[in-house]
């Protein structure tokens, strides 16, 4: 018949990401724990891996920010220079499990040269 049978992670990538930012706060963080429970079969899946790198969904202070715009807090220099600053994940994006999967979606996870030109600025 020709009808694509959508699964999990294509209803994440074409449905959910895009209109996150306009969730309650509620359904934010049902989506955020629903993609960290299945977080081991949806990493396998390109696009919505793309979709995650490039949706704000990480909660920091009052706003939410892509993967790439966090800082690490297990990195001691960052956590030192930028500690206080809104630039860390909330509480409840700071779980081993979670810092693994926001590492993996381009969280900085080290002093590369802008994060050293932000330091140095400091």
């Amino acid at each position: 018949m020709g009808v694509r049978r959508l699964e999990d992670h294509d209803v994440c990538e074409l449905f959910v990401l895009p209109t996150f930012s306009s969730l309650a706060s509620s359904k934010q963080r049902a989506v955020r724990e629903h993609l960290l429970r299945h977080w081991h079969a949806f990493r396998q899946h390109d696009r919505l891996r793309e979709a995650l790198r490039t949706t704000p969904f990480v909660p920091v202070g009052e706003r939410l920010l892509r993967p790439s715009e966090v800082l690490d807090p297990r990195v001691d220099v960052l956590s030192y220079i930028f500690g206080g600053e809104s630039v860390f994940p909330e509480a409840e994006c700071c779980t081993d499990e979670w810092l693994a999967m926001l590492a993996a979606l381009g969280m900085r996870t080290s002093i590369d040269r802008n994060t050293f030109l932000e330091c140095a600025r400091k």
